[in-house]
């Protein structure tokens, strides 16, 4: 309970405030960052707010879908979870190549708060273990391949 209503008050908070002061062509902003930056006492209000809320990590379960062709394409169980631990260093800024990032978003690296696991339950409430497998014939999976919508 104490969660939804940080997470509401925290919501109402910030649509108050976006609201504050912006011209009509001005009502939508692009970017909470951008918007920080560019104003101060915002940036100050948003920064005590978050003091004040308590800090814990959500997890999200997710269920990843192997596609593959040839048995050589059926990536392991442990790849899976190799990149899910990827995946969550990156989320929590824990990675060790941060020092890539360009230095124009360096001052955008942070902790999410925000993990991934695999689920252990389909939306049913049947137990799972959050991996499918689905060979196919199609050649060339690539991000505009039909394979995306069925």
């Amino acid at each position: 309970m104490a969660k939804v209503n940080a997470f509401l008050f925290t919501g109402l908070l910030l649509l108050f405030l976006q609201g504050v002061g912006l011209a009509p062509s001005e009502a939508q902003t692009r970017c909470m960052a951008d918007e920080l930056r560019s104003r101060p006492p915002l940036a100050q209000v948003y920064a005590s707010t978050d003091i004040l809320l308590p800090r814990q990590v959500i997890t999200i379960p997710v269920v990843v879908h192997v596609v593959y062709r040839t048995e050589a394409e059926n990536i392991s169980i442990e790849q899976i979870l190799s990149q899910l631990e990827v995946l969550n260093a990156d989320y929590r800024a824990q990675n060790d190549d941060q020092d890539l990032v360009p230095f124009y978003y360096a001052d955008l690296i942070a902790d999410t708060e925000i993990e991934f696991c695999l689920a252990t339950q389909d939306p049913q409430g049947n137990w799972t273990i959050g991996i499918t497998r689905t060979q196919t014939d199609i050649n060339g999976i690539g991000m505009l391949s039909q394979v995306h919508y069925t």
